[in-house]
């Protein structure tokens, strides 16, 4: 579910731990969603939750962060 709020720890996505980038470089943050979207007719095992027909689910999308 969403967060309902700034600050809402109940809902979305937490990270495992923080997301730190120090010095003058620079990098780019990612955000795969790739297997993690589907809709209520795909399989339980296809989408993390599964569904009923006419819902939409999202599983954890996978982060990465690399530096440039």
């Amino acid at each position: 579910n969403p967060p309902t709020s700034i600050g809402d720890a109940a809902h979305g996505f937490a990270l495992s731990g923080a997301l730190v980038v120090s010095g003058g470089g620079s990098g780019k943050f990612v955000v795969n969603p790739a297997g993690q979207v589907c809709d209520g007719s795909a399989a339980a095992s296809a989408c993390e939750g599964g569904g009923s027909p006419g819902t939409c689910n999202m599983g954890p999308p996978a982060f990465s962060f690399t530096q440039l």
